[in-house]
Formats: C-alpha cells, sequence, structure tokens
C-alpha cells in the first residue's frame, strides 16, 4: 500500500509545517485578518458573508488563542495521523476531515470557489480541500487499496478537480480576462532565488500583456488534461505531465506557498501532486494492475 503509506506521512507532515507556520509572530497580529481573512470576503454570495463574518470576529475577540490554538490542533492532528496504532490514526484522520471543513470555510473562503477569483494556477480549491479528501482517502478500508478499489475512487476525484479547474479557467477567459495577471501578482513574493524571480515577472508581464492568449491556453490545457484523465488514467505519460504542470505552477503561480510572512501552507500544489503520485503508486500494485491498462 505505497500509495496510501505516501498520503499518510505526506499529510502528516505538512499538517505539522502548517501547524509550525502558524507560530509565525506576523500570525499574531491584525495582519492576519486584514491580509488573509478580509479578502476572502471580495465577490463571495451575500449569503456567506455573516458566516465568514462570524468567524472573523470570532479570531479577532481572541487572537491569540485562536491563533495558538490552531497551531496546536494542526501540529496534533499531524503527530496523530503519523503514528502506527490505529485507534491514533483514526482520530487523527478524523480530526484532520473536521479542522479541514472548518479552516476551508473560515480561513480560505471555500477556496475562493464561489467567486470570479477562483483559479487553479493560484491556489483553488484551497490546501484544506485537499486535505480533507486525503482524509476520505485514509478513512477508507485497507481492501480499498489493496485490492486496488481505491483507484476508481481517486480517479473521478482527479476528474471531478481537473473539471472545475476548467470551468474555472473557461469563466476567467470569457468574463474577467485581467484576472489571471492580477491573481498572479497578488501571489508573488521576493524569492531567495533570482532567477525564479526573473521567470515570474515575465510570465506576469506575458498574461498582463496578452490576456486573451494567456487565458486560452490555460484553458486548452486544462481542458486537455480533463480529457485525458477520463480516456488514459494512470498512463506514464499523463502522470509526468501533471507533475510538472503542478511544479510549475507551484513556482509561478503560487510561490512555493510558504514564504510569505502570512503563508499558512504550501499552497494547493504539492496536493495536487501528492494526490497525482499516490494515485499512479497505487495503480502499479498486483491487483490495480489486472484492473486496468497502463499504456
Amino acid at each position: 500500500m505505497m500509495g496510501r503509506s505516501l498520503i499518510k506521512y505526506g499529510i502528516s507532515s505538512l499538517w505539522i509545517l502548517d501547524g509550525l507556520l502558524q507560530l509565525k509572530p506576523a500570525m499574531f497580529t491584525k495582519s492576519l485578518i486584514t491580509q488573509v481573512f478580509l479578502p476572502n470576503l471580495v465577490d463571495q454570495p451575500q449569503w456567506l458573508h455573516p458566516i465568514l463574518h462570524w468567524g472573523i470576529h470570532q479570531w479577532a475577540q481572541h487572537m491569540l488563542i485562536a491563533n495558538l490554538g490552531a497551531a496546536i490542533i494542526q501540529i496534533v492532528i499531524g503527530i496523530f495521523i503519523a503514528l502506527p496504532a490505529p485507534t491514533w490514526e483514526k482520530t487523527g484522520i478524523g480530526l484532520s476531515l473536521v479542522w479541514s471543513l472548518i479552516v476551508w470555510i473560515w480561513g480560505e473562503g471555500l477556496g475562493m470557489t464561489l467567486t470570479p477569483l477562483a483559479n487553479a494556477v493560484s491556489g483553488s480549491p484551497g490546501s484544506v480541500f485537499f486535505y480533507a479528501v486525503f482524509a476520505y482517502l485514509l478513512w477508507r478500508p485497507a481492501s480499498d487499496w489493496t485490492q486496488g478499489h481505491i483507484l476508481s475512487r481517486i480517479r473521478w476525484i482527479l476528474i471531478g478537480l481537473w473539471t472545475s479547474a476548467t470551468i474555472w479557467q473557461m469563466r476567467m477567459t470569457f468574463d474577467h480576462v485581467h484576472q489571471l495577471a492580477w491573481s498572479l501578482k497578488m501571489n508573488q513574493t521576493r524569492l531567495p532565488i533570482p532567477l525564479f524571480n526573473t521567470g515570474i515577472q515575465n510570465i506576469i508581464t506575458f498574461t498582463s500583456r496578452y490576456p486573451h492568449l494567456a487565458n486560452n491556453l490555460l484553458l486548452m490545457a486544462f481542458t486537455v488534461f480533463t480529457l485525458f484523465w477520463l480516456i488514459l488514467p494512470y498512463s506514464r505519460i499523463l502522470i509526468n505531465l501533471s507533475v510538472l504542470w503542478w511544479l510549475f505552477w507551484w513556482i509561478v503561480g503560487m510561490d512555493f506557498g510558504i514564504w510569505g510572512a502570512l503563508a499558512t501552507d504550501p499552497n494547493s500544489a504539492p496536493l495536487w501532486i501528492l494526490l497525482i503520485v499516490s494515485s499512479s503508486l497505487a495503480a502499479r500494485t498486483p491487483s490495480a494492475v489486472s484492473r486496468i491498462t497502463l499504456p
């Protein structure tokens, strides 16, 4: 069950990392509210505003306790999931699912998926959405992994994610053509590697000067990936191209996610990669190979 083990230790490590990032000094200031929570309100449906406002108000009233508590919860979840004892692992998985949904709603504004700002290359649907998906996959019985049943579930999850990315990009291409360049600029930080900064800036310049071309190229790419995950799932070339795609956007669109003073996670690209690679490993088990044809 190499695929399951990769998810288990990958997600536990990420939860611990997120908890440690939550302890950065800037997290205990109002900057977290003004630069992270309040922007989540932009263009959200009206029915969601009272829900998000309630969470922001509660955090502002108990900032120190809330931030410290969030850090501790995330570190504990990561430790529990990593433990070999099934009882502790299940406890960690359950906590991971619940906490992921809480953070996804109040910390990420549902990953901005209900707004024109939704954009897979800059982070939608949000890291903790993937954490919830991984919690679900880890909760499945071991037989799902050993007998290859999990492959169909992961495949349709990936198809759903690629389809969502295509729809968000379609909306951006036809209705909000300048949003792509704006999203990339918003996510840009000063990386310690000058070459990356130069490359990122060149791509931002290209998307600003040729917004229609840039958006249509992205739309075409997401459409192709969606179709190939439908007709050629788990082919080696598709796995490799998918990983390279998200590695590229982790650098260009998300700046590795962790460099900003208020960054709380590595962003969603590593989670895409973790899901894709773990599914590839699961597809190589003897029982799985008998169920699918791998090109």
